[in-house]
């Protein structure tokens, strides 16, 4: 298989539905686009379709490969990639369009949750002592507290005193993660900052010490705002612009410096998981406590 076949085959129709994606969702919401910190939230809506439809074509193209990721006891196994592929479109048009989102968002996480304990926790059970398998399983983790976060924040107005259960229940299990991240980047800066997998900046970032050092003390005190609840808001919007700029900054430039093929994906799953992990972010901030971000920053404060 020529790298020319490879990219075209398996690389190009993700990185275009992305790109889709990404377009359609700024077209949307760029009427509630700013500079001020408190209009950085409605990102969310844009990055978490932007990821969902990069990984739903990568399993509609990458099936033959992906299949061996199912455990052996499910049956059809090249069925279930095809089905999960198809699911995260269905929650990207949902979440793009703002439509039956509370259906989406809760399905949504109950895929991530699925993966969690089918996927990631044998893995840490047989490997304890690999952080990166840890990282792995609560990434997937946060990213249903997030979906199911964001399910809340649109039944709430039905169901408030349930929605408010269900967002204090992921506020705290998200702030525990974040806190976890955050040591994970203290104690190893060099690697890419947002979620501490195994990937290493590339030789030609600048302050790569630096960029995991902040980034490790944004969700450190994300994690400890979200538990004690308050000013959470304001600091998870920062950490999220934070894990904003390290795609624009350090993800997407080494994925345009790759030249092989699995350096192509590797560096497109890495743009699309911390993205994704920007707009779960962002979907926390919009659930946190409404505060006036704006009065916060206020010199009369």
């Amino acid at each position: 298989m020529t790298p020319h076949y490879f990219y075209w085959r398996f690389l190009f129709w993700p990185q275009l539905a992305g790109f889709v994606f990404l377009i359609a969702g700024l077209i949307i919401v760029r009427r509630q686009l700013s500079f001020r910190l408190d209009a950085f939230p409605g990102l969310g809506r844009v990055f978490v379709p932007f990821a969902l439809a990069v990984f739903g074509a990568e399993h509609l193209v990458s099936a033959d490969f992906m299949k061996a990721m199912v455990p052996d006891y499910v049956p059809g196994r090249a069925f279930w990639i095809y089905f999960v592929g198809l699911c995260l479109f269905a929650a990207a048009i949902s979440v793009l369009a703002d439509r039956c989102v509370e259906i989406s968002g809760t399905l949504l996480g109950l895929m991530w949750f699925l993966f969690v304990v089918m996927l990631h926790v044998p893995f840490v059970k047989s490997d304890p002592h690999n952080r990166f398998a840890w990282a792995v399983a609560t990434r997937d983790f946060v990213f249903a507290l997030g979906a199911w976060t964001l399910a809340a924040t649109h039944f709430e107005a039905k169901r408030p005193v349930f929605a408010r259960y269900v967002i204090i229940a992921c506020r705290v299990l998200a702030a525990l993660i974040f806190l976890f991240y955050g040591v994970e980047h203290l104690l190893h800066p060099e690697y890419s900052p947002g979620i501490p997998l195994p990937g290493l900046q590339a030789a030609f970032i600048p302050w790569k010490h630096v960029w995991g050092f902040c980034i490790g003390v944004l969700l450190l005190a994300s994690g400890v705002t979200m538990l004690i609840n308050r000013w959470s808001r304001c600091v998870i919007t920062v950490l999220g612009v934070g894990v904003t700029l390290v795609v624009l900054l350090i993800n997407f430039p080494m994925l345009l410096a790759a030249r092989q093929p699995s350096d192509i994906n590797t560096g497109m799953n890495y743009v699309g998981d911390t993205l994704l992990f920007a707009g779960i972010i962002f979907f926390f901030a919009v659930a946190m406590k409404r505060t006036q971000i704006t009065d916060m920053a206020s010199p009369t404060r």
